[in-house]
């Protein structure tokens, strides 16, 4: 538990220096307001993937390669029923 919290407080100090990273590249004209908005939600993705990746591994005890290649199989064989016959 105590493990635990301290990895949700070290996710919320990367998301506000992420935050205010890219607030300084929008301030300083290095990046456009639609190119600050794609990269916060890259951002978010990358975050729920580990966040994914550290439940499946704590879940079915793998080391983090075989969480994530488990997560991309998902992620295949969703996107091929998403394909298929409606």
């Amino acid at each position: 538990m105590e493990r635990d919290t301290a990895r949700l407080d070290a996710l919320e100090r990367h998301v506000r220096t992420d935050r205010e990273l890219i607030a300084q590249l929008q301030w300083e004209g290095l990046v456009s307001t639609e190119q600050a908005l794609h990269l916060r939600e890259a951002m978010r993705s990358s975050r729920s993937v580990g966040v994914a990746v550290g439940i499946m591994m704590s879940r079915d005890g793998v080391n983090e390669r075989r969480a994530f290649g488990m997560l991309r199989q998902v992620s295949m064989d969703e996107q091929v029923q998403d394909l298929g016959p409606g």
